[in-house]
Parts: structure tokens; C-alpha cells; sequence
């Protein structure tokens, strides 16, 4: 979980995400973005996969459930941008490749690399595993390859793990699709970290297993 926890250059981002953050209506963008905002404590609550984050206004600072400072920084800039710039587009449930994402062949390999991959490493040859850790986290199961989830993102955005578990003859495989929607709140270098997002909890429970 390394990984998501880096700061260094990060941190600009991050500030910057928050200080248009801190510019926008809360109304406005609890609206847009389908969450709830609390008036009296000037909290967003945003979903994320099977929780809930909290989220204040105007410092932009996240807190999980049990009342902790979120110490993911990547979710932390997704989540501050997911808010300033989301739109009022319901999940269509026609699911799209990072290919089909404008911008999404510059980051591709990177994609291919950090998420794709990761998922075929981890769960390509038990998908029994794969079905279990899929249930822990609140996904719901479609019918896609050998075994496929969908898995809230933020909200109304939505991730799909596809698994293929091959045999002798064929190695295992693995994709990860999104519901179309994702590109009205997400540009493709965005997308590409989200696809990844998902092994928070992932690794929360294979630690547990």
C-alpha cells in the first residue's frame, strides 16, 4: 500500500486541488456530485467502494469513518477533484476500456502496468480468492469473463475487474473496464491512478485472509 501514500510532488497538487476546493459552493458541488452535505458541520459525505469519507469544507481535509485523517494522497486528490469538477451524469451501466478514454493511449502502458497486471498477479490463478475479497468489499458481480465485479469508485463512478483464470494451455488475464460516465468527472491521468485505487481495501482484506 506503499504506493499510496507518497507525498513529495504530490503535495501540489493536493494544495491546489484544495484551494479551488475551498472557492467553490458546497451546495453546488453536493449537487453535482450526488452527495450529501451536512449545513451544520460542513461535511461532504462521499461513498468509496464499501465506506463512506468525510470530507470538510472549506479545507478540503478527509476523514475516514473511524474519525482518522485519510492518509492516502492520491485518493485524497481524486476525491477533492472528484467534488470541484463533477457532473450531474448517472452511471449508463455501458462499460468502456481505458483505450476509449480520450487520452488514454499516452498513459496506456502505465495503466497496463499498475493495474492491469496487478490484478492477473494477484488473482489470476484463484479466482475462488478473487470472488471472496470482491464480496468483502461491497462489489457487485456481473457476467463477464470468467468472474467480474463492478466496484464504486466515488459515488456514481463505477470500476469493472474482469478475471480470466486460463488453464495449462493459457495463461490467466485480466481487464479492468469503467462505466462510461467516469469521463465526465475524470480526465485519462486520473482514470489511470483510479483503476488502481480499488487495492486499498484489496490489500486490507488479503491481509485478513
Amino acid at each position: 500500500m506503499e504506493k499510496f501514500n507518497k507525498v513529495g510532488n504530490y503535495n501540489i497538487p493536493l494544495d491546489y486541488a484544495k484551494n479551488e476546493f475551498s472557492k467553490k459552493d458546497p451546495i453546488l458541488m453536493a449537487k453535482l456530485s450526488n452527495s450529501y452535505y451536512d449545513k451544520n458541520t460542513s461535511i461532504f459525505h462521499v461513498k468509496c467502494m464499501d465506506f463512506t469519507l468525510y470530507v470538510e469544507y472549506p479545507s478540503g481535509d478527509i476523514y475516514k469513518e473511524n474519525g482518522e485523517k485519510l492518509d492516502k494522497i492520491t485518493l485524497e486528490i481524486l476525491v477533492i477533484r472528484f467534488l470541484v469538477n463533477a457532473n450531474p451524469i448517472p452511471p449508463t451501466n455501458k462499460y468502456i476500456t481505458f483505450k476509449e478514454i480520450d487520452g488514454g493511449h499516452v498513459y496506456y502502458q502505465a495503466f497496463l502496468r499498475t493495474s492491469i497486471n496487478r490484478l492477473t498477479k494477484e488473482f489470476g490463478g484463484n479466482v475462488e480468492k478473487f470472488k471472496s475479497v470482491m464480496k468483502n468489499i461491497g462489489a457487485s458481480k456481473i457476467n463477464m469473463g470468467d468472474s467480474a465485479y463492478k466496484i464504486r469508485f466515488l459515488n456514481d463512478t463505477y470500476i469493472i475487474y474482469i478475471l480470466w483464470s486460463g488453464d495449462d494451455e493459457i495463461e490467466s488475464a485480466s481487464n479492468i473496464l469503467f462505466d462510461s460516465n467516469i469521463k465526465h468527472y475524470f480526465n485519462a491521468e486520473d482514470i489511470a491512478v483510479i483503476g488502481d485505487i480499488p487495492f486499498i481495501r484489496i490489500y486490507e482484506e488479503l491481509d485478513n485472509l
